[in-house]
């Protein structure tokens, strides 16, 4: 899972959350199960499209196939 580091930066940099603001523990780990659980989705829906092409390596092309449905599926 991502490490709490990570977790905190994310949180603050990428939505540009006011650094005074605090993530509770909880919060936190709620988090970076989602962020965890994203990849790993990707992950594995790229890796279907690539099998699907018939080949055994993942490339660009296999993450803008998938990257639509697995975005409406995680909103």
């Amino acid at each position: 899972m991502a490490s709490e580091r990570i977790r905190k930066r994310l949180a603050h940099e990428a939505h540009g959350l006011d650094p005074s603001i605090k993530i509770s523990s909880s919060a936190g780990k709620v988090a970076g199960f989602m962020v965890d659980a994203f990849v790993r989705e990707t992950v594995a829906r790229a890796a279907t499209a690539a099998q699907l092409d018939g080949v055994n390596k993942v490339g660009i092309q296999h993450l803008e196939k998938i990257l639509p449905q697995l975005l409406l599926d995680f909103s």
